[in-house]
This record gives structure tokens, sequence and C-alpha cells, in this order.
């Protein structure tokens, strides 16, 4: 009995100091090692940590990235290209922490991971028609000249001469009339309001004021209308005259590995 219970706790204390070696303290005096630059120590303490077969994924990746990063720093990057591999074959999504390991190795890390992504198979997710939404939406087609318009701001309906001749020359020539009217009347009325300020004689103040307001009158009909011409010009253009042709785009809603992917087809 007393061999029976001597193999016994021998094999309890076995079990015990194994899991030890894969608790935490095991992983800290790990990352003591490595912080020591004991590169070498830090190599044969992971390997048997990892031969223990009782890490769990997260323990996995934490020893493999001290040995990978410890190959690296003895310029081994045959053997620390493996064990980054072996860190994403756990966990493709993985990164190096930037605060304990410089940029080269990460830089290093990334190559790795990228050929790493790229060789991985496709993964075919499977679409039922309840699952794929199609909507048909409107959106404008900038591809046509913008030129027309720059030209209708400038000249409010010129822009229309090679969609409408006739009402392009009707729109310049009220915009011309109107603004070559304004023009002449805003002048004619700053010439008026002076010899009315300036008029001292009771007689003649009234008949200087009734030129002034004539004056007055028509150079903001003749603002007013130009300014509608042009206002009504640039919106005659872009909406009505076929400026922006509207045409039709599909927007597709498919489930993937992330979530709902949205596709919109022009």
């Amino acid at each position: 009995m007393k061999i029976v219970a001597i193999l016994f706790s021998a094999f309890v204390l076995a079990n015990f100091a194994l899991f030890a070696q894969i608790g935490p303290a095991a992983i800290a005096d790990l990352n003591e090692q490595y912080r020591n630059f004991e590169y070498e120590n830090v190599i044969q303490r992971s390997a048997v940590l990892l031969d223990s077969n009782k890490a769990t994924q997260s323990d996995s990746i934490v020893i493999l990235d001290l040995r990978a990063a410890s190959w690296y720093s003895l310029n081994r990057l045959i053997e620390s290209s493996r064990d980054y591999v072996s860190i994403l074959k756990i966990n493709r999504f993985h990164n190096l922490d930037p605060v304990t390991r410089s940029p080269k190795l990460i830089a290093f890390f990334d190559e790795i991971k990228a050929d790493f992504i790229s060789k991985l198979p496709p993964v075919d997710v499977p679409v039922s028609r309840d699952t794929v939404q199609i909507v048909t939406m409107v959106y404008p087609d900038f591809s046509v000249e913008r030129g027309d318009l720059v030209k209708s701001i400038l000249l409010p309906g010129l822009g229309h001469f090679d969609r409408d001749r006739t009402k392009s020359w009707i729109l310049m020539g009220i915009s011309a009339l109107s603004l070559a009217s304004a023009v002449v009347f805003s002048l004619e009325a700053a010439n008026s309001e002076k010899e009315y300020l300036n008029e001292f004689d009771p007689l003649k103040i009234e008949d200087r004021y009734a030129v002034f307001n004539r004056y007055y009158n028509l150079r903001n009909i003749s603002w007013g209308l130009f300014a509608a011409t042009w206002l009504y010009t640039q919106i005659d253009l872009i909406f009505f005259s076929g400026l922006f042709e509207p045409d039709n785009s599909r927007l597709t809603l498919v489930p993937d590995l992330r979530g709902i992917n949205l596709r919109v087809n022009f």
C-alpha cells in the first residue's frame, strides 16, 4: 500500500508541476527571460511548455509569440516565420503589440500574415432568396459635359444652345435686355439721386424726386427680371433639360462571414 501511495503522490506532483509550467507564473518567467535578452532560454523553455500539450490556445499564442520574437532577435527568420504561421493557424486575426514589439518585427509579421491570408481558400457563403434584397435607386449621371452649366451661369440661356436653340435665344435676349436696362437705370438712378439731393429750389425738388423715383423703380424691376431669368435658366438646365440624366443602379444586401455586405452596382 505504501508503494501505491508513493506512486500516486508522485503522479499527482508530476501533474501539478506540469500544470505549473503553463500557468501565469511560467509565462511571466518566460516574458522576464525575453526582456533580459535570454533568447536561447526562451526558445528552450517554450519548447517544453508547448510539448506539454496542456497550454490553452491563448497561452500557446503568447508562448509562440515570445519564441518567434526570440528567433527573430537571433536572426533565425525561418524559425520565427514558422512560429508566426502557427499563431495565425490558431487566430488569423492576431496582431503584434506595438508597445512590446519593434516596428521591424511588426512589419516582418505583417508580411507573413498577408501571405498567410492570401493562401487561404475562399469561403463559400450560402445565400438564399430571403437574405438578398434588391433595391432600385436613381442616382445622377455626371458624365454630361459641364461646360453648358458654366455658360449658363455666365450668360443665362447660352447653356441651352445645343439643346433648344429657340429657348436659348429667348432666354439670352431677356437676360441681355434686362441686364443692360438694369445697368442703364442704375446709372440714371444714381445721377438723378445726386440731382435730387443737391436741389435747393422748393419748386424743383418734387420734380427731381419724381425722376429719381422712376429710375429707382425701373432699376429694381430690371435687376429683379434679370435675377429671375438667371435663376429659372439654371433650374431648367439642371433639372428639365437633361444636363444630369438619371440612370438606374442596383443596391444589394448580401450576408457574408462578417455580417451584411452592401453592394451598389452602377
